[in-house]
């Protein structure tokens, strides 16, 4: 995509977005979903202005996490979502060996940045390997709730597999629920396909 370009490393891989051409429509790739997208691009909206929200005390959510089906379009929004954004965004590779060092890595570099979000995608297939990886995801977003200019971006195909510690304010603390397109949604996605 012309909007991205990317830089890889072992545990992530580093996007950097420009910013959306004039008068392109933000998540507009994305079919439905009208009030989960609003409520997302409230979330970067805030994140963008984060230091200034926050030298007025004004508390902002520090993790989103997508939840829902698999195949409803929590991967597509995710990709749309860092077209929005403008700061680096470090995407999590779930695949390494030890992933809980790679946790360590990837929250180290994002706040060396400074103002950077985190994405975690399919989150309840990391956090299945093993216990210790649970632990390095709480201890780091504990992290986050100090000064951490961060924002963690996540989904999940299965909420109940997602333990209520990572749930907690302060963590993955925004939770938004990505259901099947049904009425005209489920119409206007029938005629994106046909068409394409």
């Amino acid at each position: 995509d012309e909007l991205l370009t990317k830089e890889n490393v072992p545990s992530y891989d580093i996007i950097y977005p420009s910013k959306l051409e004039e008068g392109e429509v933000p998540l507009e790739r994305v079919v439905g979903h009208k009030n989960q997208k609003k409520e997302i691009l409230s979330v970067i909206s805030w994140f963008k202005q984060s230091k200034e929200l926050k030298a007025k005390g004004v508390s902002i959510p520090k993790g989103i996490l997508l939840f829902g089906e698999p195949g409803n379009g929590k991967s597509l929004l995710i990709k749309e979502i860092i077209k929005c954004c403008e700061c680096p965004v470090f995407v999590f590779r779930g695949e390494q060996a030890n992933v809980v060092e790679g946790i360590v890595e990837t929250f180290k570099r994002a706040r060396e940045v400074g103002h950077a979000i985190i994405v975690f995608d399919e989150l309840d297939l990391l956090i299945n390997k093993e216990r210790r990886v649970i632990r390095a995801l709480q201890e780091n977003l504990d992290g986050v709730e100090s000064d951490d200019d961060i924002l963690i971006l996540s989904a999940t195909n299965y909420l109940r597999e997602i333990p209520d510690p990572l749930l907690r304010h302060g963590r993955l603390d925004k939770l938004i629920n990505i259901s099947y397109p049904t009425g005209e949604d489920a119409l206007e996605l029938l005629k994106k396909h046909f068409k394409e």
